[in-house]
This record gives C-alpha cells, sequence and structure tokens, in this order.
C-alpha cells in the first residue's frame, strides 16, 4: 500500500499524520522567562498547575487517540481474517469443484476412448 492511501485511510478514520520533522525524542528545555521569573512562588505554584494539567489534558488526548487506532487496527485484522477465511472457503469450493470437473472429463475421456475401440472394431469387422 503507497504511502498517499495509508495517510487517506488515517484520514478517512479522523486520524491526521504527524510530521516527522516536529518529532522530537526529548522535549526542548524551558526558557522561563522575565515575567516568569518575576512571579511570586504562589503565582508560579499556579502557573506549573495550570501547566501541569494541560499536559495531562495533551497526554489523554494522545492516549485517547491511541486508543482509537487500537480499535481501528483490531478492526482492520478481524476484517482480514474475516477475508482470509472467505478466500480459504472459496479456494476450497473451487478445488472440489475443479477435482469434480476433472473426474467427470477422465470419465468422458474413457468413454470417447472405449467408443473409438469399438468403432475400430467394428469397422474392422464389417472390411472382413
Amino acid at each position: 500500500m503507497s504511502n498517499r492511501l495509508k495517510d487517506l485511510d488515517f484520514v478517512g478514520a479522523g486520524f491526521h499524520r504527524l510530521d516527522p520533522d516536529l518529532i522530537v525524542s526529548h522535549p526542548p528545555k524551558i526558557n522561563w522567562g522575565k515575567l516568569y521569573l518575576n512571579k511570586s512562588d504562589e503565582e508560579r505554584l499556579a502557573f506549573a498547575e495550570k501547566l501541569a494539567a494541560s499536559m495531562n489534558h495533551a497526554a489523554f488526548m494522545i492516549q485517547k487517540e491511541r486508543d482509537k487506532l487500537n480499535d481501528l487496527i483490531t478492526l482492520k485484522e478481524r476484517q482480514v481474517k474475516n477475508v482470509q477465511a472467505a478466500l480459504d472457503q472459496n479456494n476450497k469450493l473451487l478445488q472440489e469443484r475443479l477435482d469434480g470437473m476433472n473426474v467427470e472429463r477422465h470419465e468422458f475421456t474413457k468413454t470417447i476412448a472405449g467408443l473409438k475401440a469399438k468403432i475400430r472394431e467394428l469397422e474392422g469387422g464389417n472390411k472382413r
């Protein structure tokens, strides 16, 4: 499957591919500005609590999206297994039908060969 089709599959399910250039292994160091450094300890604590709440909410949203993707993957795996089972059943039926046709063909071939032998026998008997 091409990347374009994979992207369409994600977009169709309501997901968007992340820009790989924006993904980093370690978060950047926070450069606290003068406004933050000039605040009182209580204001810094309130800011840190709000920041932590925002980060927790972001983590929750990411986990929720991961859960949706996991559900989507589970559904796709189930669909693949169902299709595989249907293909196996179809192949089995085709093979049984082909085997039956081969038996018929073999019987027809034997019958034709027998009839040809009788014709030769009769033609040989008429010539005498």
